[in-house]
Order: C-alpha cells, then sequence, then structure tokens
C-alpha cells in the first residue's frame, strides 16, 4: 500500500504545481495496473486518479470529457455508498458546469452535496474536512458567478474555518482571496480590505510573488474606487515591479492601465495619458484581444 499512497501524493504534487504532463502520465500508470490487475487494493486509487483527471481536463478546456469522466465516478460512489472521494468528485462536476454556464445542473449537484453533508456520520465528516471545503469552496464560487454574494460569502467563511483547522496556509491564502472579492461585490470595502490584506501577509511569508502581485492589483482597484488614490497607485507600482521581473506583459498592460484609471479619477489627464499610452503599446504586441479594444477604448476617450 506505500506504493499507492506515495503515487497519490506524487499526483496531487503534480497537479498543485501545474505539472499536468507529468500528471497524466501518474494517472495512466494508476489506470493500466488497475484494468491489468482489476484488484480492491487499486481501486481507491484509482477512482482518486480519474477525479484528479476529470479536473486536469477541465484545465485544458476538455469540458466534455471532464463532466463525463465526474459524473462516471459520481454513478459509482452513489452504488456504494462511497463518502470518501464523493466531495472531490462534486467539486469536478460543479466546477465544469458552472464554468460552462450550466448553473441549474451546477445548484442540482451542489443540493445533493449539501444533503449528503447534513448526513455525515462526525467521525467521518472529521476525515474528510480537506474535501469538503474544497466542495465549500466550489459552491462559494457558484453563488458568485450567479450574483449572490451574499450566500458566497457566508460559504466562503465556512470553507475558511476548515482550512484554518487544516492548516494548509496555500488554502487559507486562496480563501482570504476569495473573501477579499466576494465582499468587494457585495460593497463591503472595509472587509475586503481587511481578507485581501490577510492573504498579502500568508503570499509574503510563502514567497508567492505571482499570486501577491495579483492581490495588490485587487487591492489596489478596491483602493482606488474608495477614493484613496495614493494607496491605490502604492499598490499597483509594487505590482508592476513583481510583474516586470517576471516579464508578464499581458499584467504589465493592465498595472499601467489601472494607472491610468486612478490619475483619471483625479483629474491628472496628462498623466493618465502618458500610462493608457504605454498600456497601449505593450497590449498591441499581445494576443489578448479584449485587453486590447478595453485600452483603446479608454485611450480614444481621454483623447
Amino acid at each position: 500500500m506505500n506504493n499507492v499512497l506515495t503515487r497519490i501524493e506524487a499526483l496531487n504534487n503534480f497537479f498543485e504545481n501545474k505539472n499536468f504532463d507529468n500528471a497524466l502520465n501518474v494517472i495512466s500508470s494508476i489506470e493500466n495496473d488497475y484494468l491489468i490487475n482489476l484488484n480492491k487494493q487499486y481501486l481507491d486509487e484509482y477512482l482518486q486518479s480519474q477525479i484528479y483527471k476529470s479536473h486536469i481536463l477541465f484545465f485544458k478546456n476538455d469540458s466534455q470529457k471532464a463532466l463525463e469522466i465526474a459524473l462516471n465516478i459520481k454513478k459509482y460512489l452513489n452504488a456504494n455508498k462511497n463518502p470518501d472521494n464523493y466531495f472531490m468528485d462534486l467539486v469536478a462536476i460543479i466546477q465544469v458546469e458552472t464554468f460552462s454556464s450550466k448553473l441549474n445542473d451546477a445548484l442540482e449537484e451542489f443540493n445533493e452535496g449539501m444533503t449528503f453533508l447534513k448526513l455525515l456520520d462526525i467521525k467521518i465528516f472529521e476525515n474528510i474536512k480537506y474535501e469538503i471545503s474544497e466542495f465549500l469552496n466550489i459552491v462559494a464560487i457558484y453563488y458568485g458567478e450567479i450574483g449572490n454574494f451574499e450566500k458566497s460569502i457566508e460559504i466562503n467563511k465556512e470553507c475558511l474555518r476548515l482550512r484554518e483547522e487544516g492548516g494548509i496556509k496555500k488554502k487559507i491564502m486562496s480563501s482570504y482571496n476569495n473573501l477579499g472579492r466576494a465582499h468587494k461585490l457585495f460593497g463591503n470595502y472595509e472587509e475586503s480590505f481587511y481578507y485581501y490584506e490577510e492573504a498579502l501577509r500568508l503570499e509574503k511569508e510563502l514567497g508567492n510573488t505571482k499570486i501577491m502581485a495579483i492581490t495588490l492589483m485587487n487591492l489596489g482597484m478596491n483602493y482606488d474606487e474608495y477614493g484613496q488614490t495614493e494607496k491605490a497607485l502604492d499598490c499597483f507600482n509594487k505590482s508592476l515591479e513583481i510583474f516586470k521581473i517576471s516579464d508578464d506583459t499581458s499584467n504589465i498592460a493592465y498595472c499601467y492601465f489601472n494607472i491610468a484609471n486612478s490619475y483619471k479619477r483625479i483629474n491628472d489627464l496628462t498623466t493618465a495619458l502618458e500610462f493608457l499610452s504605454l498600456s497601449n503599446n505593450i497590449s498591441e504586441k499581445s494576443d489578448n484581444d479584449l485587453q486590447k479594444m478595453m485600452i483603446l477604448f479608454h485611450l480614444l476617450h481621454l483623447h
């Protein structure tokens, strides 16, 4: 069984680091062992590998195949009353349905999952807290997608509580960012500032500079909308420096665009035009047509 655990751990590491090709190689190895042996020893490992496969196919934009695999796993889990992998499989199903705009289907899966959750024995609940937190996370995203930010905040807080109990800082950081965004969309700027600042604290501790740059940009947009231009510009400039180091041209252009908006908000149109022109020069060389159109529209408006 040690070999089983090692392969799942390797699969999880590849998945977390978005090394999907190596992850798929591990999944292929697990599939071969299970199909050759058809042994119960390999069954749990096989089920987990298929759930990972569904997630990976979703990220690779093969939503139809991802959903097909996840629904097949769900049929087996329902038939065998197996709670161990149930919630991670629901996450795979709901994320595909949510981002494919099949919101009624996603809601049906969510309601089924919540019913199942209420019936769980407390010992089972304690053993699968991580899986339940992942389920609650995707449900919170679902509510954000349909504009019910109050419900999204409520579920995000429960997700955060479980993640804090689990102590996985990367997941806690993600929940802080989710709550920052949900509170901003709900109009709770003070709460949004708090959660984004908490996310930044953990991102610095973990050395996750790319996520830190994105959080700084989100925080800057909050400050800008809240009328605190100086703080907004400070966040945008810090974000810009990080993106310059990694030569992330798309986000460099976006930072310039946000800086231009801040100057425009305080009626410094000359400086706003300067930064918007910088943004436009970079975006013209990219493949992001939506970003090009957005920047060009603002550029023409300022002229």
